[in-house]
């Protein structure tokens, strides 16, 4: 998990990304991005081809960075978490759109549209990441099954933009065909992107209830991996790992990096700390 965000972060990194405060010349609010990952959650808002439970998407990281140009013009990168993880040429999977303006609006909303459909999997000539070492789930790669065709149609994408939210929540619509079936989804992140999946106290590995281990060399910790009632495969969730502040009773000597104004969740698709509830909405900070 870890090291897929880490290769998104260096994919939109190398292409300029400009990031950090929210205010520009002369005091004026600039749209920005927050750097590195978006930890995201789906709402599926329509489902006219009857797609299966293990074809839709729930939770993911996302990728996103600002990047503007020689001449000035700003472009939105997104780098959805699923998309390479059946590329290894994960680079050319970036989806790109274009900031409706360089301010944000009346509620502090920077909107992005106009993004290029992107896909991987199978049939589009792409293979299985062989450098990772166990098969979801996990990232929000529902199903426990990589060999999925995906295409992403982002419609557009919007960022909170003000002194107590720097970019750092996103929302939108997108379609997303999982194996041929097509369906529309709503989604929230929130940056970073922190995984929350169960680990033993010593960070020993994690057997299921058959005994078997799941987790690899280049994981810090070791998941417990489940299902919900449809068959999706789940992590089992550590909430405490939500907590912004550290957790010297738990070892941990950081917390989780999210805005302590908000409020949080460990969600069992992605393993990853999202807003929580069921709207997709932004949580507006005031200060």
């Amino acid at each position: 998990m870890k090291t897929h965000i880490l290769r998104s972060a260096l994919v939109l990194a190398g292409l300029g990304l400009v990031t950090g405060c929210a205010s520009g010349e002369q005091g004026k609010t600039t749209c920005v991005v927050a750097h590195g990952s978006f930890a995201v959650r789906y709402k599926l808002a329509a489902n006219p081809n009857n797609c299966a439970p293990a074809d839709q998407m729930y939770s993911e990281a996302i990728g996103a960075a600002k990047i503007t140009d020689a001449d000035g013009k700003a472009t939105v990168a997104l780098n959805p978490e699923n998309l390479f993880w059946g590329d290894p040429n994960y680079e050319n999977k970036l989806v790109t759109g274009t900031f409706r303006s360089n301010e944000p609006d009346a509620e502090d909303t920077c909107y992005a549209e106009g993004f290029n459909v992107q896909s991987a999997g199978p049939t589009t000539g792409n293979r299985l990441d062989a450098d990772w070492p166990f098969n979801p789930p996990g990232v929000g790669y529902t199903g426990g099954n990589m060999n999925r065709d995906l295409t992403y149609e982002f419609k557009q994408v919007q960022f909170l933009v003000n002194a107590g939210n720097p970019g750092s929540q996103m929302k939108g619509d997108v379609d997303i065909t999982v194996n041929g079936c097509k369906a529309s989804y709503q989604f929230v992140g929130v940056a970073p992107a922190h995984s929350c999946y169960y680990s033993d106290p010593a960070n020993l590995p994690v057997r299921d209830s058959e005994g078997n281990q799941h987790g690899g060399k280049e994981l810090e910790d070791y998941p417990t991996i489940t299902a919900d009632a449809n068959g999706v495969e789940t992590w089992v969730p550590d909430p405490s790992k939500c907590d912004p502040n550290p957790r010297p009773d738990l070892g941990r000597s950081t917390g989780s990096g999210l805005n302590p104004d908000l409020d949080v969740a460990c969600n069992e698709y992605s393993g990853y700390c999202v807003l929580a509830g069921d709207a997709i909405d932004f949580q507006r900070i005031s200060h």
